[in-house]
């Protein structure tokens, strides 16, 4: 798992990024340093959107009423079916995660849940993408 430091953090700032979204609200990182940088934390790990459909929807619905902006990230290699890795890292990956994926986000739109990336999002806090 990927684990940011506050040199990788400065470094992302460095290179021009204008917001970052490589800490999780689900974690801790004692003694981490931020940069002058807009951090928007995964809500969820990924893994939440391969679980069973019916208690994907559940976290997802109650994330979306209750927070101001929930974050999501999807890897490219949870699109494929893995092998010869850990169990909770080839977990309906591959058709069924993409499956599972398209129909809560079809739910979501259905029910009104806007979608922004997080430039949009940046936008909306007053803040410009470069």
């Amino acid at each position: 798992n990927f684990k940011p430091t506050s040199e990788v953090l400065e470094e992302v700032r460095r290179l021009g990024y204008l917001y970052d979204s490589s800490l999780a609200v689900y974690k801790l990182y004692p003694g981490l340093r931020l940069p002058d940088l807009p951090e928007f934390p995964n809500t969820l790990p990924s893994s939440v959107l391969r679980l069973p459909l019916p208690l994907s929807r559940r976290i997802l619905r109650f994330c979306v009423r209750r927070l101001p902006l929930t974050v999501l990230d999807y890897h490219p290699w949870e699109a494929v079916r893995m092998e010869g890795v850990r169990w909770d890292l080839r977990f309906s990956t591959g058709e069924a995660s993409l499956r599972k994926l398209g129909i809560l986000l079809g739910e979501l739109r259905g029910e009104g849940v806007e979608f922004l990336t997080l430039g949009e999002a940046l936008s909306s806090l007053g803040r410009e993408e470069g």
